[in-house]
């Protein structure tokens, strides 16, 4: 998902070991033929199929046999409580807007799912606008929603990071009307801004994937 976004073109050399002559291409199918609609960690699938399949496959089978399409793949990112998920659910989040981007122009859901998609992100921003603290961030625990803001939760700050940075990204995509008020949005970002700024590289570091959604999200507002 990672490199697609990055533009990586489906023909580029991959090598393994005892296999160096591969193509990206024999990853998403190896991807396509492993994934299993039930396995911890669904997000990044969700987003590879949609960017590589779209528009020209819309249903497909795993090595299981399974029968698989974007509305079950869009279904199973809203299953269960919004806290479910890696980085406190902000993944599935970021997910299913990248698959209601690719509806838009590529038909790949039903109406139904089109509609239930829209509702839920419409549910995270409502979420959105009653967690945000003053200074700007939105806490991990958001999906608790005014509880979050009214009883803080104790946790290590990088979480902080986890939540802001993966909201930001996911509304960099997102139609206007998905979106808080806009002054939250400039908060959350000069926050960020703030937070990565003050600390060290070493510190940077240590959490390095948690800001490398900083880095994304600035850089698609930008």
């Amino acid at each position: 998902a990672c490199i697609t976004e990055a533009g990586v073109p489906i023909d580029f050399p991959v090598r393994t070991p005892g296999r160096p002559n591969l193509k990206l291409r024999s990853m998403i199918d190896q991807a396509i033929f492993d994934f299993d609609l039930d396995e911890r960690e669904t997000e990044w699938s969700a987003m590879a199929f949609g960017l590589w399949l779209a528009p020209t496959v819309k249903h497909w089978e795993n090595g299981q046999h399974r029968q698989l399409n974007f509305d079950r793949i869009a279904e199973r990112q809203m299953r269960g409580g919004k806290e479910y998920g890696v980085c406190g659910g902000t993944h599935r989040v970021y997910s299913l807007m990248v698959l209601l981007r690719l509806d838009d122009k590529y038909d790949i859901l039903s109406d139904k799912m089109h509609d239930e998609v829209y509702a839920y992100l419409g549910t995270v921003r409502d979420i959105l606008e009653v967690t945000q603290f003053e200074d700007g961030h939105w806490p991990y625990n958001w999906p608790d929603g005014q509880e979050a803001k009214d009883n803080p939760s104790e946790y290590d700050s990088y979480r902080d990071v986890i939540s802001t940075g993966h909201h930001l990204e996911w509304l960099a995509i997102a139609p206007e009307d998905l979106h808080p008020p806009r002054e939250m949005i400039r908060k959350a970002a000069d926050w960020i801004i703030k937070d990565t700024t003050s600390k060290t590289q070493e510190q940077i570091l240590s959490n390095y994937t948690f800001y490398s959604h900083v880095g994304n999200a600035l850089s698609l507002w930008r």
